[in-house]
């Protein structure tokens, strides 16, 4: 079984195109010695990343990412398991904002809005089927 977390947290400031790329190159060097898989979404100072593979390497990960001081207010949206990866391809895929098409970044402005407002986000379907729009886009 593939182990599946979605969580969102709030940068501690706007990053700059130059230091997201620098993370995301980072993130792609480890995640792939991790065996662990995902994507991730910047908008609006929220950090909204899919991570997949082993479980404890997932949890693992996800632990020192939250120790990370660049963000804060971890939050797991969804944790799930499933039999075959969203992400297979990708070690952190990555696109820029106004690169996705309006009706998904309606729905990402959705979830973001939630998180950012506390409010209850445990809807997993509104959640799954964003990240499959947003593969999509990949």
């Amino acid at each position: 079984m593939i182990y599946q977390l979605v969580y969102a947290s709030t940068a501690r400031k706007v990053m700059s195109e130059e230091a997201l790329f620098e993370l995301l190159n980072k993130a792609r060097e480890n995640n792939e010695k991790l065996q662990i898989t995902g994507f991730l979404v910047y908008h609006s100072a929220v950090f909204l990343q899919y991570l997949e593979g082993p479980e404890t390497a997932v949890k693992t990960l996800f632990d020192k990412i939250c120790q990370d001081t660049r963000h804060s207010a971890c939050t797991i949206l969804l944790e799930s398991s499933s039999d075959q990866r969203i992400a297979e391809q990708w070690s952190m895929a990555y696109k820029k904002i106004d690169e996705i098409k309006p009706e998904l970044m309606q729905k990402l402005v959705e979830i973001t809005a939630a998180y950012q407002d506390k409010q209850d986000m445990s809807d997993r379907d509104k959640i799954m089927d964003l990240l499959r729009r947003f593969r999509l886009q990949l």
